[in-house]
């Protein structure tokens, strides 16, 4: 896959609106703990004119990260100018908040203000603490394990409203049973949302995969 980053040491670094953000990663921790492809892909799909038109992140877009690990792509929508919030586990948050620190300043000059910050959020808890709805939800290569999907599904569908807009990126693996999940996770989300597979020339030439799909969700009515 062709994108514009590079790796130093533990710091990764990524160009987006313009500017570069230098995320510290975990490499000895979890699956949350490092930059997936898929985090890539979203994150530049999101400066995509013909998806997202001129100045429509900068208007006041209330954006949540689920499973954001290093907070990569609540950080691009930031830095695109949406307000945001990162979210994971416990142990998922001095990373992220080592990562809102790392790039204060280029946010900070984007926005005129600091527009971005991390929470706890384990699915399928109560999630009254994040009302009103966002208007949208990212989600980056988060179906890994049958046993979270319910939760998963639970918490975006309390997270969503007529008008939230759910954006998720996943990269295919037929390892063990991967594609018994994706379709597990698909059939759950099929209950309650309509969905919609953005088209591969669809996504930045300079950050695709034939092998990662983004997949946009509305709530059915």
């Amino acid at each position: 896959m062709a994108a514009a980053t590079e790796s130093v040491g533990f710091i990764r670094e990524i160009e987006c609106g313009g500017s570069v953000l230098r995320l510290h990663q975990d490499l000895v921790g979890d699956v949350g703990c490092v930059v997936w492809d898929a985090a890539l892909v979203l994150g530049r799909f999101l400066e995509n004119e013909t998806f997202f038109k001129s100045g429509y992140w900068s208007c006041g877009k209330r954006v949540i990260e689920l499973g954001s690990g290093t907070g990569a792509v609540g950080l691009m929508a930031a830095l695109l100018g949406a307000d945001a919030t990162i979210t994971d586990l416990p142990k998922c948050l001095p990373l992220m908040e080592k990562n809102i620190e790392a790039n204060k300043d280029i946010l900070t000059a984007a926005n005129k203000a600091l527009k971005i910050k991390a929470k706890v959020l384990i699915w399928g808890q109560d999630v009254s603490v994040f009302k009103p709805c966002p208007d949208v939800i990212l989600m980056a290569d988060l179906i890994y394990y049958k046993e979270s999907l319910d939760d998963l599904v639970t918490t975006v569908t309390d997270l969503s409203e007529d008008d939230t807009v759910i954006l998720m990126s996943y990269e295919i693996r037929t390892t063990g049973d991967k594609e018994q999940t994706y379709k597990l996770f698909f059939d759950k989300m099929e209950s309650h949302f309509n969905s919609y597979t953005v088209e591969f020339d669809d996504l930045d030439e300079t950050c695709r995969s034939e092998d990662i799909k983004i997949v946009f969700f509305k709530l059915k009515k």
